[in-house]
């Protein structure tokens, strides 16, 4: 029986996201140190990502961009996104990949590893269960291996190597110039959805300066947030304006809070 085969509910999909860069001719990759010690991984070193929201069927791709965004606030581009790595084994543990045999199996979970250019700064969003994001020459990390969440320690070399490659990898995506042409010229073909769908494929390196973004109200929050998967460049931008906003307001509240329990 293959994993295909298999329900849905007993699928777990976990991503793993390396943002480098280069400084004074050095790779480096940012990662944080996992800090609840109620947690898996105590202590180790790993990138932003998470689980994919399997109540959802959660596609592993949109999950590694919403988990991205969640835990540093940092909004990826689609066309630089590079999946590296993938593997899907039986496993008796929900959220770890513990290969067994496949009537000992509770559960099918697939890993995945991507990269991405670091082109801007990360926030500190989850403090309870994260240290401060930095920068790790990998020259070091391939040193000191153990340091690493597993998955990151048996792919080090790995992630060293196509991070290396990366723009010619990036170059040999399947989905190039010609086959988006394509996909446009069949788009022609249909009424209301065309030209929305050509919003979204030439907004995509589209910056907008914040100021012009428009503001939403709570109601289409919840739609935004709903179809994060399907959203232009544009909405994420809103959407990232909509939870600064908040969080603004939220700022004074906590710091009231903290300070009447002292």
């Amino acid at each position: 029986m293959s994993y295909n085969s298999q329900s849905e509910s007993t699928k777990r999909k976990i991503t793993q996201l390396i943002l480098f860069t280069e400084i004074e001719n050095e790779i480096c990759i940012l990662l944080a140190r996992r800090i609840n010690p109620d947690k898996d991984f105590y202590l180790k070193l790993n990138g932003p990502g998470g689980k994919a929201i399997h109540e959802k069927s959660e596609n592993i791709d949109v999950c590694v961009i919403r988990e991205c965004f969640e835990k540093a606030e940092i909004v990826l581009r689609n066309k630089k996104l590079l999946k590296i790595f993938e593997e899907t084994c039986y496993s008796t543990k929900e959220w770890r990949a513990e290969p067994c045999l496949q009537k000992e199996a509770k559960y099918i979970v697939t890993l995945a590893i991507y990269l991405h250019p670091l082109e801007e700064p990360p926030k500190h969003t989850e403090p309870h269960t994260l240290g401060p994001w930095d920068l790790y020459k990998i020259k070091d990390l391939l040193k000191h291996q153990n340091e690493l969440v597993p998955i990151l320690e048996e792919n080090i070399e790995l992630i060293d190597g196509k991070i290396k490659t990366y723009e010619q990898d990036v170059l040999e995506l399947p989905i190039n110039m010609q086959k988006l042409e394509e996909i446009k010229i069949k788009l022609e073909k249909q009424s209301q959805r065309t030209q929305e769908t050509f919003n979204f494929l030439n907004d995509i390196d589209l910056e907008i300066p914040e100021e012009e973004i428009p503001e939403i109200v709570d109601k289409q929050f919840l739609v935004l947030a709903l179809n994060f998967g399907k959203l232009s460049s544009y909405k994420i931008q809103t959407l990232i304006k909509y939870k600064k906003k908040f969080k603004n307001q939220l700022d004074p509240l906590e710091e009231s809070s903290t300070k009447s329990k002292q």
